[in-house]
């Protein structure tokens, strides 16, 4: 008997369709378990991106369904209707949609969503799969990349854990909290405006008191100017400024004949302020310096 598949979300525009079938084709070769998506269209999709997103022959996946942005716009602002910095924040970010729409319209009380510029290379076996004592997994990065200064942290309540990044996680729905997304948006911090990480802080932060566990990053990576795509990477994301990387990995037509590799986990560390501290300025000084 065949196992359920698991239902992974994704956020997908029209300019990157190509882009996400390839990495969500990537994810159905390596998972060691069925996968299927459900896919939330960011308002950009056209008729025919629909119409071979839905084709299995055409795409290489199995789409449960796509959520229209109409009907997603729709069921959020009644949801949304107490909170008007998190509707503010939803109408002005499309990466809104991905820290309300995807957790908030799931029927699963584990959600489990993917970029669509994460490449799977190599098959893994229990990547999302979560123990009783694990609320969180997601990505390790390589920096601190939250739109939330170090000075900030010195009120208590804003307490962060180090390196999260958003581009693949696994959560249980209880970690959502609009009541403590609401409070940390009204407080309007210049900088949440300036920096294009807010979504991935506010996972952050919703996760610190939660048991949260971070993928290993030698297995799942951020990918760098300077990374090495070595043979026991399991999957790499393609952020924005090194996108054109993807270009150099050749993946295999179909299923991998490699066998899969376990996934690892750690635990989540706290970020310590005066860390946080020396690596912003050292990463404003290598700006400035480029």
């Amino acid at each position: 008997m065949k196992p359920s598949p698991l239902t992974v979300s994704t956020l997908l525009c029209h300019r990157d369709v190509d882009m996400g079938l390839r990495c969500l084709k990537a994810l159905t070769d390596c998972s060691d378990v069925p996968i299927e998506f459900a896919i939330h269209d960011d308002g950009s999709l056209s008729a025919e991106d629909r119409e071979r997103l839905l084709n299995p022959q055409a795409s290489g996946i199995v789409v449960a369904g796509i959520v229209p942005r109409a009907e997603a716009d729709a069921q959020m602002a009644e949801r949304l209707a107490k909170y008007p910095h998190c509707a503010a924040l939803r109408r002005r970010q499309a990466y809104g949609l991905k820290l309300f729409d995807i957790p908030l319209l799931s029927t699963d009380p584990v959600v489990r969503y993917i970029d669509s510029d994460v490449l799977f290379m190599r098959p893994v076996s229990g990547l999302f799969d979560l123990r009783d004592d694990q609320d969180c997994i997601f990505m390790q990065d390589h920096q601190n990349a939250y739109a939330m200064r170090p000075w900030h942290m010195l009120d208590r309540r804003l307490k962060l854990p180090q390196k999260i990044n958003s581009g693949l996680f696994v959560i249980r729905k209880k970690l959502v909290n609009l009541d403590k997304t609401e409070w940390l948006l009204a407080k309007d911090l210049p900088v949440f405006h300036k920096l294009p990480w807010f979504e991935q802080t506010c996972w952050a932060w919703l996760s610190e008191k939660y048991n949260g566990y971070v993928w290993d990053g030698e297995q799942v990576k951020v990918v760098e100017t300077t990374t090495v795509f070595d043979a026991e990477l399991v999957a790499a994301h393609f952020v924005s400024p090194v996108r054109s990387r993807m270009n150099e990995i050749a993946l295999p037509a179909g299923r991998s004949t490699r066998a899969p590799v376990p996934a690892i986990k750690h635990r989540m560390k706290r970020l310590n302020p005066a860390a946080y501290m020396v690596e912003t300025v050292r990463r404003s000084i290598r700006h400035r310096l480029l």
